[in-house]
């Protein structure tokens, strides 16, 4: 029998799969539900082109970018929804040659410049990109195209290693990563304004070329995430900075290498959503992975079980969306 103050546990109550209707395509990858959840955007390959594609949910698809010569590597939803970021690029196997691309749903592709990796800001205006040409961290205004140097970005440049880049909600600050394979290292900064200025402080130093670092912010941006896989030691870890100060806490400590996404902060700040390993994976591949969450104030555990994998995002605190590959899963929980 549960003691009389054990946590209630919190299961799913009911699970929706929205799946992109793209007549003719052939293979559809980076689902992503809007902010309102009220729209789908993917990526479709047909053989011939890959395009960007939207659709309202059960409407039409839309294409909305047409990519006759590229890869898509990532895709991501203004925080209005009205339009859309993507870092596109050829095969060539170095992040300089990738670029940063933004579009308005009903308009079309609006712009693009050099960039590996970018973070909507928090009004939607802008976007910090990840130059690695110039290596710098930039803020692009998608109105006008105007960029501005914001501080220095050291990264080597490799694709299975790309920055970061994340806005805090209330848009105080930036947190970015950066990888100096030669050094063995991984940096994690954050950005943002003082007296002097913008200013750029490094926050911590991850040992290890095959580590990768995750931050997300709280939703009142007042706390700073770290989510670490270490691949060669073969661990994860989320690591929270409250108030930006001190080293830091352990949140959570694993000794198997959860997915290597961020972990999807509750609007109420009560949970942390995250993946987390059940099994080592063969040949180097990933384990089989928990969708998990956590109490930040109890550090109870509701494992809501295997399922598709991808990049959990709350809607509000009882819906939870989980942004793949070919689906989207919707998720309502009994909170």
């Amino acid at each position: 029998m549960a003691h009389a103050n054990s946590p209630s546990p919190i299961v799913i109550a009911s699970r929706e799969r929205l799946r992109p209707g793209a007549p003719g395509v052939t293979e559809v990858r980076l689902t992503r539900l809007a902010p309102d959840g009220k729209h789908l955007a993917w990526v479709g390959d047909d053989g011939i082109e890959v395009a960007i594609f939207v659709a309202a949910i059960g409407g039409e698809p839309v294409r909305l970018v047409r990519l006759r010569n590229g890869e898509v590597d990532e895709l991501g939803w203004s925080p209005s929804g009205d339009r859309l970021a993507y870092v596109v690029g050829s095969a060539l196997p170095t992040g300089v040659e990738r670029n940063v691309g933004w579009a308005a749903l009903g308009e079309g592709e609006l712009g693009r410049v050099d960039g590996a990796a970018f973070g909507w800001s928090s009004t939607g205006r802008a976007l910090l990109v990840a130059d690695l040409r110039r290596q710098s961290l930039v803020n692009v205004e998608i109105a006008t195209k105007k960029e501005l140097i914001l501080c220095s970005l050291a990264d080597d440049g490799d694709l299975d290693f790309p920055p970061v880049v994340t806005v805090a909600p209330n848009g105080d600050r930036a947190a970015f990563t950066s990888r100096r394979r030669a050094h063995d290292i991984g940096d994690v900064w954050v950005l943002g304004r003082r007296s002097e200025g913008l200013t750029a402080e490094l926050i911590t130093q991850i040992p290890g070329a095959h580590a990768r670092v995750f931050p997300f912010w709280s939703p009142k941006g007042r706390t700073l995430g770290m989510h670490v896989v270490h691949f060669d030691l073969g661990r994860s870890a989320v690591i929270l900075m409250r108030h930006l100060q001190g080293d830091g806490e352990v949140f959570h400590h694993h000794e198997l290498c959860n997915a290597p996404v961020a972990p999807a902060w509750s609007p109420s700040g009560r949970h942390l959503a995250l993946w987390v390993a059940t099994g080592m994976g063969r040949f180097g591949a990933l384990g089989p992975q928990t969708l998990t969450l956590i109490d930040t104030r109890t550090r109870a555990t509701h494992v809501l079980g295997e399922l598709p994998y991808g990049t959990p995002r709350f809607i509000d605190d009882r819906c939870l969306a989980i942004d793949g590959g070919a689906i989207v899963e919707v998720l309502m929980l009994s909170v």
